[in-house]
């Protein structure tokens, strides 16, 4: 299996690969901003957005995002999750233009998340 370059364990010290299929890969991503645990679920073949994934992949990313959401469950008990994905940089405010869906655990008593882009 290989990611994109811009999501490569390897190159991202912070990431880690803990769950992936034929289509795409769930890497936790801890940061300042998420709670551990929390991570991105990307497409092992790049995609500039998430309107770009075939239904292939769609169908591997919805699998995914349920084995994912156990994952963290078994691990974390979180209260409720984020789950979003970001298309463009305006919204997204990311250095690199790629599909990718946040699955974000959240918690009781934690800061309300970020202002969505609506």
């Amino acid at each position: 299996m290989r990611l994109p370059p811009h999501f490569d364990p390897e190159a991202l010290p912070n990431q880690e690969l803990v769950l992936h299929n034929a289509q795409c890969a769930f890497l936790a991503t801890p940061n300042r901003l998420v709670l551990p645990g929390s991570g991105l679920i990307v497409p092992l073949e790049p995609r500039a957005t998430v309107l770009d994934l075939t239904p292939e992949e769609w169908m591997a990313t919805f699998e995914l995002l349920h084995e994912a959401k156990e994952w963290i469950d078994e691990r974390y008990t979180p209260d409720g999750y984020n789950i979003g994905w970001n298309n463009g940089r305006v919204c997204a405010g990311a250095e690199v233009v790629a599909a990718s869906g946040a699955l974000e655990r959240r918690v009781a008593g934690q800061a309300p998340a970020s202002e969505p882009c609506r």
